[in-house]
């Protein structure tokens, strides 16, 4: 993706979106092509994000708010995201024991082979968040994750659809 973009640099990026970047709507008014190009670029980040990598969902769920009249920053915001999942394309889900993933340990069954017991980990976790009413819309902001033996496997982030 990032070479399909030409976004490939040795820059370093710690997130997917800079912490102080505020995206609001922008005043002008996009060209056609940079309407398309902004669309194309967001799709591709959000298949990532929807198939294995919810620590950019947030990310592109907010840019995709921006798809008909995107502007100079929000083109510039999503050359990030996609600039963060290539920096971090071996970054893998890995599900597993609570031990597995804390002590990083040969453990990689549901049992403990050399005493013959079932591992007491935690095998489902849930987890969820929001943020009350945007300066802009007044409209909330919600995600959650819920993980399998430490993995993901389901996640979601989003705006709220009634104003708060």
């Amino acid at each position: 993706m990032a070479a399909k973009y030409n976004l490939i640099t040795t820059r370093k990026v710690g997130s997917p979106l800079a912490a102080t970047e505020q995206l609001i709507p922008y005043d002008g008014v996009a060209s056609p092509s940079q309407i398309h190009g902004f669309q194309a670029k967001v799709g591709s980040a959000q298949y990532a994000t929807t198939i294995t990598r919810p620590d950019a969902a947030k990310a592109t769920a907010k840019l995709a708010e921006f798809l008909t009249n995107p502007g100079p920053k929000h083109i510039d915001a999503i050359d990030r995201v996609i600039h963060y999942l290539y920096e971090t394309r071996y970054w893998a889900i890995e599900y597993g024991t609570r031990d597995h993933h804390h002590q990083h340990n040969k453990n990689q069954g549901l049992y403990d082979k050399s005493q013959g017991l079932q591992l007491a980990a935690k095998s489902v976790e849930f987890a969820s968040d929001a943020s009350f009413g945007d300066n802009k819309d007044r409209k909330s902001s919600e995600g959650y994750i819920c993980k399998l033996y430490g993995g993901p496997i389901d996640w979601k982030a989003s705006k709220q659809k009634t104003v708060t």
